[in-house]
């Protein structure tokens, strides 16, 4: 999982629905809200794990509250690989 790149075809893709698909990149959700966001990730994580991409690419979402506690796990998430 990589955090705030731009994807590459063949990627997975993990953004808020204002952010568009590029050409190529495996859409593994597109919540609309930051809400949507914290419920989705982790179904979006294991879908592209079912899929065995090598590599997921996850927009985070900006803004306050919950977005900071999404932000802060997927740094976590990210070190921790």
């Amino acid at each position: 999982m990589l955090l705030d790149i731009e994807p590459q075809p063949g990627d997975g893709f993990i953004a808020l629905a204002e952010l568009a698909t590029p050409a190529g990149v495996i859409r593994l959700a597109e919540p609309k809200t930051v809400e949507k966001f914290a419920h989705d990730l982790y179904s979006a994580l294991r879908e592209g794990d079912a899929r065995n991409l090598s590599k997921i690419v996850v927009a985070t979402p900006k803004g306050e509250g919950l977005a900071i506690a999404i932000r802060d796990r997927l740094k976590r998430a990210a070190a921790e690989r």
